[in-house]
């Protein structure tokens, strides 16, 4: 169950309590992103949970005009590390710093992608005023 759920050796403190570090999608401590950025996958079974959620937690970014200056964190799954990606959920971000959720089921994934195994974060950027993108993601249920 370790190697499918993550392992609890490795939490990380986010000052909201501990998180599993092998289901960190991106470290909130990175360096803030100029440009769209890719995260590397994480091996991930979702099809086999109940119910999941991802957080998001979003520091402020300057520029922000709705439909014209803008992120966009996109979830993706796949059936390897290296294949093709299926979106499976987005959320637009505006400059203001928020935690945002987004829930799964893993009977939703099943329909996408039923040999789901990895998930990976995407930050994309819109426009050309907005502001660089400070953010973190983690699965969590």
């Amino acid at each position: 169950m370790a190697r499918i759920l993550g392992s609890l050796n490795f939490p990380r403190h986010l000052g909201r309590g501990l998180v599993d570090a092998k289901l960190m999608l991106r470290d909130i401590k990175s360096p803030a992103i100029a440009a769209t950025t890719t995260e590397p996958a994480i091996e991930f079974f979702p099809t086999i949970c109940d119910y999941f959620k991802i957080l998001v937690i979003q520091r402020a970014f300057t520029g922000f005009t709705a439909t014209t200056e803008l992120w966009t964190i996109s979830f993706e799954v796949s059936d390897s590390a290296n294949g093709t990606f299926t979106e499976i959920g987005k959320k637009e971000l505006n400059g203001t710093a928020k935690d945002h959720e987004i829930a799964f089921t893993g009977n939703e994934i099943y329909d996408i992608l039923k040999d789901s195994k990895w998930m990976r974060a995407k930050a994309t950027k819109t426009g050309t005023s907005v502001g660089n993108l400070t953010y973190g993601a983690f699965i969590v249920w």
